[in-house]
């Protein structure tokens, strides 16, 4: 073989290799893994069962079943924060890194309340759902469009507030986190938000649960 001829096995053969890590490159920004979790109370080691899980960036809102566990299937790979709410317990928050074809698994402990001030005497938020809907875009993509109402009827001003809405379909439900800022005594908001439900139609959205953290008055 001549010298030309060795030199385009070469050229060949360096495309195939770059080839062949660009494939590699694009698998890994395309991997997809999992995430499961348990939720205990760290007071007793129990279940907490009916817990809000969110996570940010954010993939699915979803609630813990009776065995405080979760499962969130097929999301992209990277680093994630977990957020597990449930009335009673202070909200608790973890990191976990999800990997590529692979499970990730965590546990979360609950403290009960009383510990922070995301729950106090005086603070009191009521939300109402105003209005929903169904949007069918086709046989395979609905949404539920909601519209809703937050009203602050405590003694003091909401630093922020957090909803769980739970959307009620034939074959399940869904989850969905609404966040908003500070909200005077006294005053209410509107709002509205679409949930991808997949094909299934809405028959029934309610509040799940509401969280409220009051402003701190400054020290003198």
């Amino acid at each position: 073989m001549g010298r030309t001829g060795i030199l385009g096995v070469c050229i060949v053969i360096a495309a195939v290799i770059a080839i062949s890590a660009c494939e590699d490159a694009m698998v890994d920004v395309d991997a997809y893994g999992s995430i499961e979790g348990t939720v205990l109370s760290d007071s007793t080691g129990e279940p907490v069962s009916q817990a809000s899980v969110t996570t940010t960036p954010a993939t699915e809102a979803i609630v813990t079943d009776n065995d405080g566990q979760f499962f969130l299937e097929d999301i992209p790979a990277g680093d994630y924060s977990i957020t597990i709410r449930k009335s009673g317990f202070e909200r608790s928050n973890v990191n976990v890194a999800v990997r590529g074809h692979e499970i990730s698994r965590a546990t979360i402990l609950l403290a009960e309340e009383g510990q922070t001030d995301y729950y106090s005497p005086d603070t009191r938020a009521d939300v109402d759902i105003t209005n929903w809907w169904n949007v069918v875009e086709n046989d395979t993509t609905v949404y539920a469009h909601v519209e809703y109402r937050i009203k602050n009827t405590g003694d003091t001003d909401l630093a922020d507030y957090e909803i769980t809405f739970r959307i009620f379909t034939p074959l399940g439900s869904f989850y969905h986190n609404e966040e908003g800022g500070k909200l005077e005594k006294g005053r209410s908001k509107t709002d509205e938000f679409e949930k991808y439900i997949r094909h299934e139609k809405a028959e029934r959205v309610e509040v799940f649960d509401v969280w409220y953290k009051k402003v701190e008055e400054p020290d003198e």
